[in-house]
């Protein structure tokens, strides 16, 4: 859609329903779709007939997020419940490297995470700000070069840092 003309500029032929989409910081040809058959696409607007890439997961995400170097995504799933089989795993969270199509490594959370976004802090983009069901928006700081399988707890290079913000679950973080 072009905002200024007010006139459609491409259809993306998507065949899944999109959970949600993210535009890249860096280019704004890009577009980052999650679908309900498990997977992650990137699109190029100029081409929309079909995806560039398609990564497929193993599990249903609801939230992405771009690294701010346009190279890797965030995206989280909510894996588990009250009575959750995955070991106490609440959430879990993938950064995904685009440049090879795969999942880097999985961050395994024992509570709710909802949105989160990478932010550049003290001149490191490798923070994601976690909104949680404890009313706390969590800053973990992601190293996205090395690979990791999956972890039980956050693979970051620090520990993380909490900001209480409300008294009741965050939801929304932009």
């Amino acid at each position: 859609w072009d905002v200024e003309t007010s006139r459609l500029v491409a259809r993306m032929e998507c065949e899944e329903s999109v959970v949600q989409l993210a535009y890249s910081p860096i280019d704004d040809t890009r577009v980052a779709t999650l679908t309900g058959d498990r997977s992650v696409r990137i699109w190029d607007t100029r081409h929309p007939r079909k995806a560039v890439s398609h990564i497929k997961l193993n599990r249903e995400y609801i939230n992405v997020a771009w690294h701010p170097g346009g190279d890797f995504l965030a995206v989280g799933s909510s894996v588990g419940g009250d009575k959750d089989t995955a070991g106490g795993v609440k959430d879990c969270l993938s950064i995904i490297d685009l440049q090879k199509s795969t999942v880097l490594k999985r961050l395994r959370f024992k509570y709710e995470v909802n949105e989160f976004l990478f932010a550049s802090l003290d001149n490191d983009p490798n923070n994601l700000l976690l909104t949680t069901d404890h009313g706390t928006i969590e800053v973990l700081s992601v190293d996205c070069t090395t690979t990791g399988s999956d972890t039980t707890s956050a693979t970051t290079k620090k520990e993380p840092y909490t900001m209480h913000g409300h008294t009741d679950d965050c939801f929304c973080i932009s």
